[in-house]
């Protein structure tokens, strides 16, 4: 806990170099990345509660973003997990991902990119940390504000895992939809996110295809605190028996940089 803290003292320190305010969704991704010579750093804290308390985890995702080819964004997290139950916590999966932009509603009707991600199975899947399998995802994102103080936003993908040890294979379609309201100048934003995402399972001992559905809501908010810096919660509400029952999400998020810079 003393170096998570003091990594956010770190940073905040930094921020003195910060720029403009990106106000991304935590669950969903912005269609816009951002400006060549431009990092993003990311602590946040999940909670994903359950009924039963067996299954409930918590972690906490370090990512970065950053940026030294126009128009395209590199992405890295990296979390700490607590297992479900007594487990003991350790590192999760890694994910990595490109974004490439291809319009901007600046010269265009809307703001689209699109990406690519991998999960590489670095958790322990016996101790409940990681899936045990890797897993390759391609993501469109587009939006464009409204009014200057609506941001209305969506991503379509598709994934698909490697098999796992008993021989199954997941693949997945994943469709999220956020509006990002600004309430108050530029301070204060409230979110509303809603993800679908009906997973396939296929191979091993069962005949057929087996569909799992998710479906989640998830009010939250944004405060830019300065120039770069912003804090966001959201609250997902899972409306099927495979979804958490309780959650809650936060994220410190700091941009620093020079734009242009590597040129």
């Amino acid at each position: 806990m003393k170096t998570c803290l003091s990594f956010v003292l770190i940073l905040l320190m930094i921020s003195s170099v910060a720029r403009a305010h990106r106000l991304e969704p935590i669950g969903t991704e912005l269609p816009s990345v951002i400006e060549k010579g431009r990092l993003v750093t990311e602590l946040g804290f999940d909670f994903l509660g359950f009924n039963d308390r067996q299954n409930s985890t918590t972690a906490i995702p370090i990512g970065i973003e950053f940026s030294f080819i126009e128009n395209l964004q590199v992405e890295l997290e990296v979390p700490y997990r607590d297992g479900p139950g007594l487990a003991s916590g350790g590192l999760g999966d890694t994910e990595i991902g490109l974004r490439y932009q291809w319009l901007d509603e600046s010269e265009a009707p809307l703001t689209l990119s699109t990406g690519v991600a991998g999960l590489i199975p670095t958790g322990s899947e016996t101790r409940g940390l990681g899936k045990g399998v890797g897993e390759v995802e391609v993501m469109a994102n587009l939006g464009r504000w409204f009014l200057d103080r609506f941001h209305l936003m969506g991503n379509v993908g598709y994934g698909i895992a490697t098999r796992d040890a008993a021989g199954k294979r997941e693949q997945e379609i994943i469709i999220r939809q956020a509006l990002v309201t600004r309430l108050y100048e530029d301070i204060v934003y409230a979110t509303e996110e809603v993800q679908y995402q009906p997973e396939f399972v296929t191979g091993g001992t069962a005949n057929g295809i087996e569909r799992h559905d998710s479906l989640l809501i998830s009010p939250g908010f944004i405060l830019a605190i300065r120039h770069g810096v912003e804090f966001k919660t959201s609250f997902p509400i899972g409306l099927t028996h495979h979804d958490p029952d309780f959650s809650w999400r936060s994220q410190l998020s700091i941009s620093f940089g020079e734009p242009g810079l590597g040129s």
